[in-house]
C-alpha cells in the first residue's frame, strides 16, 4: 500500500509554487515546460471578500474568451446537485471559503490536467474541491467537476483566479508535472 503511493508520488516533479505573503488577485504559472505529459495543480486557499465563499476559476494561456465548458456535482449535507456551464471566460475548479468564515479555515483543489503539451485534442481539467465555511450541518461541501478548453494548443500558462476579491495571505498554489 504505502510503497505504491511513495512510487505515484515520487513520478510528480515540482514546476513552480506560490505561498501568499500578502492577498493577491490573481496568481498565473508562466513559461510551463512542455517536458512532461499531464500536470496537477493542488490548491489550499481562502479568500478575501466579504462573503463565506468565493469561487476559484483558471484560464490556460491567457484566454478569456468563451471558450470554457463545464459539468459539476455538488454534495452537500445530505443533498447533491449538478449544474453545467457553455461557452465560459474561465473554467470552474472549485469554492474555497472567503472572509465571512470561521476562522483558519481554506477550501482545498486537487486538478489533472492531460496530455497539457498535446495540440491534437482539446485540453481536459479534472477537479476535486472541498470548501468548509463553519462546523454547523451544511457547512461542508465537495466538488467533483471536469472542464474543456477549447483549443488543441499546447498549455504554457495558467491563470487563477477568485470569482470575487483575492486569494488570502498563507494560501498556496503548487503545480507538478508528471511523466
Amino acid at each position: 500500500g504505502g510503497d505504491a503511493i511513495r512510487r505515484t508520488m515520487s513520478a510528480y516533479i515540482k514546476i513552480a509554487e506560490s505561498v501568499l505573503a500578502a492577498a493577491a488577485a490573481s496568481i498565473t504559472f508562466n513559461s510551463i515546460p512542455g517536458n512532461y505529459r499531464h500536470l496537477r495543480l493542488i490548491i489550499q486557499a481562502r479568500g478575501d471578500t466579504a462573503a463565506t465563499q468565493t469561487s476559484v476559476t483558471l484560464r490556460f494561456n491567457n484566454d478569456a474568451t468563451a471558450n470554457y465548458d463545464y459539468q459539476y456535482l455538488v454534495g452537500n449535507a445530505a443533498s447533491v446537485s449538478a449544474a453545467e456551464g457553455l461557452a465560459q471566460t474561465s473554467a470552474l475548479i472549485g469554492s474555497v471559503a472567503a472572509a465571512n468564515a470561521a476562522a483558519g479555515i481554506a477550501g482545498s483543489v486537487d486538478c489533472f490536467i492531460q496530455n497539457y503539451s498535446g495540440s491534437t485534442f482539446q485540453k481536459t481539467l479534472i477537479c476535486l474541491a472541498a470548501r468548509k465555511i463553519g462546523v454547523a450541518t451544511t457547512n461542508l461541501v465537495v466538488y467533483n467537476l471536469i472542464n474543456f478548453w477549447r483549443n488543441t494548443a499546447a498549455i504554457t500558462r495558467i491563470d487563477l483566479l477568485p470569482s470575487v476579491g483575492n486569494f488570502a495571505t498563507g494560501s498556496v498554489f503548487t503545480l507538478y508535472g508528471l511523466q
